[in-house]
């Protein structure tokens, strides 16, 4: 996917926020259980959130009494985030702070990317997602993709083929297994600037059908949902690490 490409599709999620939202499956409990172990969050703690879109993540965040910073590009999609962050107590325990990807600087311990990351240009998101986190800081990438298991409903082989007559790329069919899909260790290691501290997979059944049936939508049925949570630190000594820029 080229810069241009990928600029102008992740803008596309703004343009009917609370749709969006609607048709969007959220996240299993546990992925959040798991990421506030991991990084020992204590009450006071404040977490980046990179891309937090109408606040699926962000809820479940809040409603643990976490202080939150979350970044967004889309107007139309922070408002709804907004909203529904709005019944959170804005003391010590729970802040709730919105900002515009952008605007302000930020540095903090943890952060976090939920389904958001493949968005940020490749070639730059590592090293600025390093600059926003403190030396050793930890940053928890989450992201979602669809599987199919053995003797998946014949449907979805069958639709390929309008997919095609619409313009998308051919895709390689049948799509792999849960167990068989690729994680992002290799990129985060490359990257020089984060160490991959745990990876752990969720894989949980979603339908959409029920949702979209009374508008148009792109996307009826999936039956399953993979997630793939990689939480890395910072590189102690790194210079991209520590580097603070203006």
């Amino acid at each position: 996917m080229t810069s241009a490409d990928r600029d102008q599709l992740k803008r596309t999620f703004d343009r009917d926020a609370e749709l969006y939202d609607q048709a969007r499956s959220g996240y299993p409990e546990q992925i959040f259980d798991d990421l506030l172990a991991f990084a020992c969050l204590g009450p006071e703690a404040i977490v980046l959130e990179v891309g937090c879109g109408t606040g699926q993540a962000s809820q479940a965040l809040a409603q643990r009494a976490y202080r939150l910073v979350c970044l967004e590009l889309g107007n139309q999609l922070a408002t709804v985030a907004r909203s529904k962050l709005a019944p959170f107590p804005r003391g010590r325990s729970g802040h709730v702070c919105l900002r515009i990807l952008g605007v302000g600087r930020v540095s903090v311990r943890h952060g976090i990317a939920a389904s958001s990351w493949h968005w940020l240009n490749p070639e730059v998101r590592y090293e600025k997602g390093a600059r926003l986190l403190k030396p050793s800081g930890a940053l928890a990438i989450l992201s979602c993709g669809h599987t199919f298991p053995d003797g998946f409903d014949p449907f979805f082989t069958e639709i390929q083929g309008c997919y095609e007559g619409l313009g998308e790329p051919r895709l390689d069919w049948p799509p792999p297994r849960p167990d068989q899909v690729p994680d992002q260790r290799e990129e985060i290691e490359r990257s020089g600037v984060f160490k991959i501290v745990e990876i752990k997979r969720y894989v949980w059944t979603v339908d959409y059908f029920g949702r979209l049936l009374h508008r148009p939508a792109q996307h009826l049925l999936r039956p399953h949902r993979l997630a793939s949570m990689e939480a890395g630190q910072t590189r102690q000594g790194s210079p991209e690490a520590n580097r603070r820029t203006p």
